[in-house]
């Protein structure tokens, strides 16, 4: 993953960041549109389907990484 990824969920969603020198987590906060309040970022283990899809887990929902969409 390159710079920042973002996955929707509607009027809300994750920013995903990969973290230097770390293959194996990623970096995501929760956004809300229209909202100022910084969510916290926390950071989160790669983890794979059976059948080899990546996701991380935050909030107990899975987010595809092959879902989200690179920025810029």
């Amino acid at each position: 993953m390159a710079d920042k990824y973002y996955y929707s969920l509607g009027l809300a969603g994750y920013e995903i960041r990969p973290i230097p020198d770390d293959n194996d987590h990623l970096l995501a906060r929760f956004l809300v549109m229209g909202e100022e309040t910084e969510h916290k970022v926390r950071k989160y283990k790669i983890q794979y389907t059976p059948g080899g899809r990546a996701f991380i887990r935050p909030d107990r929902r899975r987010v595809y990484l092959d879902e989200a969409y690179r920025a810029g």
